[in-house]
């Protein structure tokens, strides 16, 4: 990431609105797994898969 950022730098126009939209994506991801954690630990049988995974 700090390399497209150095590389694209001066293509930036809005790093307020790059920063915005990446932080936007990182809590979907986390969103994300947060649920699926959610749906793991509701289910033992794939909660002990991942464990030996």
């Amino acid at each position: 990431l700090t390399k497209i950022i150095n590389d694209q730098g001066d293509k930036i126009k809005d790093p307020e609105k790059l920063l915005d939209s990446l932080k936007t994506k990182v809590e979907s991801s986390e969103m994300l797994i947060n649920s699926f954690q959610s749906v793991i630990n509701r289910k033992p049988y794939f909660k002990e898969y991942l464990e030996e995974a």
